[in-house]
């Protein structure tokens, strides 16, 4: 369910708060299938959007550090190799090496 709603959602438009309670809900669920969506959508950025799009991003990365699993941990490990500047601090921030 919350990884429909993952999919499903605008990240950037109205249903912003629902997408970020719904990446606590996972955090807090740390369900291993989650991981694509969330690896999915903390990939998304709008470029007007800096706040909703850095929110996004630390919220994603806090799920899937709440998830734990060895697939979460090398989603995470990808995203602070590949992924955007925005993504690759909010890595280091959330892992403590900022």
């Amino acid at each position: 369910m919350l990884t429909r709603i993952l999919a499903e959602s605008d990240p950037f438009g109205e249903d912003h708060q629902t997408v970020l309670d719904s990446l606590d809900a996972v955090r807090q669920l740390a369900d291993d299938r989650a991981v694509p969506a969330v690896a999915t959508l903390m990939h998304r950025k709008k470029f007007f959007s800096r706040k909703k799009t850095r929110a996004l991003k630390l919220a994603a990365v806090q799920a899937l550090l709440g998830i734990g699993s060895s697939r979460a941990r090398s989603t995470l490990d990808e995203a602070g190799r590949s992924g955007d500047r925005m993504l690759k601090k909010a890595v280091r921030e959330a892992r403590g090496t900022a």
